[in-house]
């Protein structure tokens, strides 16, 4: 059979995550290693510390971003991370309207800077993020750590670009 081009129209929301998400976030296993984080980032959500954001399309949250409202040592920006869209919805201009629900929930709560880290492998996904209006400021070495669900500890070091942006020269 000839191949059929089509075009399709899809339709979403950005909404906030709820409890409902969570198992729906580990996207077919591909972040299973990662349900403490995800509960985590949850439970600081519920605490007033994070925002967890979802764009979901047909009922199915396939893109994220999160913002860690916690103080930190050497920032006084919060912290963007767990910015992805699932590979079949990339392109679509998801992430730009991710990325610009959340500088408008950190304006929203008096925040003017934001801060992200971008891995040095992801050369995209950094200009990606310039596109949007952010600037490169430093370079890290940063590590996490989580357990998985299988109770194996596991801790990962990134070299990574920090990033910047102020909310109150793009508004």
């Amino acid at each position: 059979m000839t191949p059929l081009p089509f075009t399709a129209t899809i339709a979403g929301v950005i909404r906030p995550c709820t409890a409902e998400d969570l198992a729906k976030l580990e996207w077919f296993g591909a972040f299973t290693h990662h349900r403490a984080i995800i509960r985590d980032a949850f439970a600081m959500q519920g605490r007033g510390e994070a925002v967890m954001l979802v764009a979901e399309v047909g009922g199915f949250p396939v893109g994220q971003a999160w913002l860690d409202l916690r103080p930190r040592h050497g920032s006084d920006a919060p912290l963007v991370w767990a910015v992805r869209v699932m590979a079949p919805f990339r392109g679509l201009g998801i992430g730009a309207r991710l990325m610009a629900a959340i500088e408008a929930a950190a304006l929203a709560r008096g925040h003017a800077r934001l801060e992200l880290g971008v891995e040095t492998d992801n050369p995209g996904a950094r200009a990606f993020y310039e596109r949007l209006g952010w600037r490169l400021a430093d370079a890290r070495r940063e590590s996490y750590g989580y357990v998985t669900p299988e109770g194996q500890a596991v801790t990962h070091a990134l070299d990574e670009w920090v990033l910047v942006k102020d909310l109150t020269a793009a508004a």
